[in-house]
């Protein structure tokens, strides 16, 4: 299981709440994984996380560029990057 670490916390209380349900989604998948659970509910555990990372960057990346933040290009390749992974698995 993955720990809550407030280092990485934003200060963006949406931001933030996104993170630490992204982080249990992590975690549910893991659990259910590691619990032997059979292949409908590991499965079902997946997609959840997945929806819950797909929404947050999708959310992220327009907050990102309605600040105008310069990183937004960067940032959203790491998405990209993160998307990819989740494809392959």
């Amino acid at each position: 299981m993955i720990a809550w670490d407030d280092s990485i916390l934003t200060g963006i209380a949406g931001v933030d709440a996104d993170h630490k349900a992204i982080l249990e989604t992590i975690n549910a998948f893991i659990g259910a994984v590691e619990a032997g659970a059979g292949a409908a509910q590991v499965h079902g555990a997946f997609r959840r996380m997945e929806r819950c990372i797909y929404r947050h960057l999708e959310v992220e990346e327009h907050m990102l560029a309605a600040l105008g933040y310069v990183g937004t290009a960067d940032h959203k390749g790491a998405h990209e990057s993160l998307l990819e992974e989740l494809a392959g698995i």
